[in-house]
């Protein structure tokens, strides 16, 4: 049809040159003259782009700016006479200087944060540089509408908190792996240090999954209904006495392993985390994803293993997909100017661990979201829409939440680059940001199927025992099927 064909020259139409690269499309022209999308322009900012495609060269606003004006100030006149511009829409265009961005800022001046990931992903795929100097097109998976709600949702919330707060985001297709929106600080356009990558902090309770995922994955000694001891401990760490404490300050005697996780508990957590051994929590971590070796003592039970919030987001995204990991990117493919692939992302998914294992901890998790420590996610969405874990570290220093629906898996850190302490825990900053983004953005309801290795078992409350379904003092749990050697009495 001829729209058709109109949509596609306008989006093959050549307007420019950016060095050795050729600008086609108006998409693309959009971003290179004034470093915003199209949507965004006024209307002479698209008579301009118009005005140009006669001659790109002879009208290139940068280097000839007078002529530019006189061919946009042509196109608007037209745009007047055909009743596209009111008078006083025409009059008001008529009288603006051209305004380009520089040359320099193309690229740059949008998602800067995110072009840095990209080009350190090329360094490390060893390309000739001639190649990369040669003009070589990127394909990536940025999604500019999730980038650009990531860096809104930063950029407004954050600063309302505390002017002192640093921020950083990335927002992951799970399923793929695949980079859709990263942020490096709440002044999402600066291209300066880049948290999302760089900024290596205490994780907090975010390390409490691996730990869970570890001691559900030995079938026969946990379950969901197992009991954990929710009473004082004193270990000798560094040096130094340490006396593990809950969040409230307060001991619960024996704790389910399912509210354990969901309530985010300490001591049940360091004395599960022991129990397992600390070399079986590093061999979760490395499971999962890190891939750099971290020295763990027992208070790295509690989260005190510095973490970068792309590394958090890796080894979450192997939670999310159902224990299936794959390397995270930014980077789809690379074509040289005549279109030759010269390089096709295909990362090998690898089973880490069991699906029946990871629907256990999800289950958790999600039940997290619902009556745990990010049950305010239930207020805007009451059904079960999300899995996630909060995370504060000591002193209230840095705020997390990693969290997942359907499709999407989004880490949020927040911090002060002092490191001095926020006041935030990860329910009361980092959680806010979530929710605003899938607020904005939209949510898919999170929907797990129970592996067939998985079944529905009744627990007793008070053993934390397998029990028959005619029990009182008992409740409903997934546990893998064929671990259960016998039922004990009701209590």
């Amino acid at each position: 049809s001829k729209d058709q064909i109109l949509e596609a020259y306008l989006n093959e139409i050549y307007l420019g040159q950016n060095h050795n690269t050729a600008i086609h499309g108006f998409g693309l022209g959009s971003r290179f003259y004034f470093g915003k999308p199209l949507a965004e322009l006024n209307p002479e900012q698209y008579a301009l782009l118009i005005g140009i495609v006669k001659g790109p060269g002879f009208y290139d606003p940068r280097r000839f700016p007078e002529r530019a004006q006189q061919r946009r100030d042509l196109v608007l006149r037209l745009m007047f006479e055909q009743h596209l511009l009111d008078k006083a829409s025409y009059e008001r265009a008529l009288a603006s200087p051209i305004r380009v961005i520089e040359r320099g800022q193309y690229l740059n001046a949008n998602f800067p944060a995110y072009m840095d990931a990209v080009r350190r992903e090329l360094r490390q795929l060893s390309l000739d540089s001639r190649l990369l100097n040669s003009g070589i097109k990127v394909f990536t998976y940025l999604d500019p509408l999730a980038q650009t709600q990531a860096e809104r949702t930063v950029g407004q919330l954050v600063t309302d908190m505390n002017k002192e707060l640093e921020a950083a985001m990335v927002v992951v297709d799970y399923q793929q792996a695949a980079v859709q929106a990263l942020v490096g600080g709440k002044t999402a356009g600066y291209a300066g240090f880049n948290r999302a990558l760089d900024a290596r902090r205490p994780i907090g309770s975010l390390i409490k999954p691996p730990i869970y995922l570890e001691a559900l994955a030995q079938r026969g000694r946990y379950t969901l209904g197992t009991l954990l001891d929710d009473n004082p401990i004193s270990l000798r760490n560094n040096n130094q006495d340490w006396q593990p404490q809950n969040f409230d300050k307060k001991f619960r005697g024996p704790v389910p392993l399912v509210r354990a996780l969901a309530d985010s508990l300490n001591v049940p957590t360091v004395r599960l985390g022991l129990q397992l051994g600390m070399p079986k929590v590093q061999e979760s971590l490395r499971r999962l994803g890190l891939e750099r070796r971290v020295n763990l003592f027992p208070s790295a039970l509690l989260g005190a293993v510095d973490l970068s919030p792309y590394e958090v987001t890796q080894l979450y995204q192997t939670i999310a997909n159902n224990g299936l990991h794959q390397p995270l990117a930014t980077v789809q493919a690379l074509t040289d100017q005549q279109g030759t692939v010269l390089y096709q992302r295909q990362s090998p998914l690898t089973q880490r661990y069991p699906a029946e294992d990871v629907y256990l901890l999800q289950y958790a998790m999600i039940e997290s979201t619902l009556t745990g420590t990010a049950q305010s996610l239930a207020r805007t969405w009451p059904r079960p829409t999300f899995a996630g874990k909060t995370g504060t570290s000591s002193d209230y220093r840095d705020s997390w939440f990693a969290g997942f629906d359907q499709e999407t898996l989004v880490t949020v850190w927040l911090g002060r680059d002092d490191n001095k302490s926020t006041g935030l825990t990860g329910g009361t900053g980092a959680l806010r940001l979530f929710t605003d983004f899938f607020r904005q953005k939209g949510s898919q309801n999170l929907i797990r199927y129970m592996p067939e290795q998985v079944e529905w078992q009744r627990f007793s409350t008070k053993s934390g025992l397998p029990v028959p379904e005619y029990c009182p003092n008992s409740w409903l749990l997934p546990a893998h099927k064929n671990t259960v050697l016998g039922l004990a009495d009701c209590d």
